[in-house]
């Protein structure tokens, strides 16, 4: 490694210390008010928040020139997509995603067939849709699981079309402005993409960076910790296996 880089990393290492140092006293001061946040896993082990990672791509554009850009990582998925976003609405962003799951479903029919093979797991949390659907919405933190039939007539998504994916949408909002706000797309458990724009319209300019490394678990702390709290065991040793597996390859679409 060359000797520059060798200093630059040791000045990271000691600037992440001092921050965390600083940061860890007075966030333990406050675990008797943080034990009545949802989720609260962190309270008892506060380190568990810490994590290196390596930002392998970054991106900027409208929405939907960032989820043609994020379309081959999504693609590349085998086994599990977790797809968490704000708003979602009809948008070219959204026929882009619908696209990546035309394409995941043939992967999955050609890898395992139609007769009861292995599907890929598709999991697509989201807060707000329309007006009526905040007005409506339950008040738990348990939030609403869709049918197939309203992913369909709801979210646009032709789950009829998609034998491959087994197809999981839940919505969580607290009336009456308590959006749920984190955007973050996780593939195969090994990736992390952090998009700023939503699954929508909004023509402004937007972020994404990608993440690889030990924050990835930590991603999938959060989610099932607060989305999927009745995550089976069984996708537990699933994530053991593809968080342990090869890194994938960003592959860029220029």
């Amino acid at each position: 490694m060359h000797r520059g880089n060798i200093i630059q990393k040791r000045i990271a290492l000691l600037m992440a210390a001092v921050a965390w140092s600083k940061w860890l006293p007075p966030f333990k001061l406050a675990q008797a008010r943080n034990r009545k946040d949802r989720p609260n896993y962190y309270v008892k082990e506060p380190e568990s928040l810490e994590a290196t990672c390596r930002v392998t791509d970054f991106a900027v554009g409208t929405g939907a020139s960032i989820f043609k850009h994020l379309a081959p990582v999504l693609e590349s998925t085998s086994h599990e997509l977790i797809l968490v976003t704000c708003f979602w609405a009809p948008s070219a962003s959204l026929d882009t995603l619908i696209q990546c799951l035309r394409t995941l479903s043939q992967k999955a029919m050609a890898q395992h067939g139609s007769n009861g093979g292995k599907k890929i797991r598709v999991f697509i949390g989201f807060s707000s849709r329309s007006i009526l659907q905040k007005l409506f919405h339950t008040p738990s933190l348990n939030g609403r699981m869709y049918s197939r039939a309203k992913i369909q007539t709801r979210l646009g998504i032709p789950v009829d079309e998609l034998p491959g994916l087994d197809i999981q949408v839940k919505s969580i909002f607290i009336l009456p402005f308590s959006v749920m706000h984190p955007k973050f797309m996780i593939v195969d458990r090994r990736v992390v993409w952090l998009p700023s724009c939503n699954v929508s319209w909004e023509d402004w300019m937007e972020g994404a960076s990608v993440l690889q490394g030990d924050i990835v678990p930590r991603f999938v702390d959060f989610w099932k910790e607060f989305w999927a709290p009745q995550e089976p065991e069984d996708s537990q040793a699933l994530g053991t296996r593809l968080t342990t597996g090869m890194p994938i390859m960003i592959r860029r679409p220029w």
